[in-house]
């Protein structure tokens, strides 16, 4: 399984104030959507390429005739991102409420 620095970053959120674990998560959000609407645009473009009309990026049509894996690829990426997404607006909504450690974590 794959480990993401996330996973390692939910292990130490608690110990930040709940203004701070709140920009961090918005920062994240900002950047995923960023991430994904580009991906989206890319994934609408080799579709289009695809299709039976005239491509308008031609080099996605030449990519979708030699490679069309790439396609299966970025919608791949396409999915984890709206998850990501999804994820990240579900812990905006209750990383908040989570307590604050002030104390280390014993030894």
């Amino acid at each position: 399984m794959e480990k993401r620095d996330i996973d390692l970053a939910l292990a130490f959120v608690h110990f930040l104030p709940k203004q701070e674990r709140v920009e961090l998560l918005e920062e994240r959000l900002r950047l995923i959507e960023k991430d994904r609407d580009r991906l989206r645009e890319n994934v609408a473009s080799l579709e289009s390429a695809m299709s039976d009309e005239p491509a308008e990026n031609s080099e996605h049509l030449h990519l979708n005739r030699i490679a069309p894996w790439v396609y299966h690829g970025v919608r791949h990426s396409l999915g984890r991102a709206e998850f990501e997404v999804q994820w990240t607006q579900h812990m905006l909504e209750i990383a908040p409420e989570w307590g604050y450690v002030t104390r280390k974590i014993p030894q």
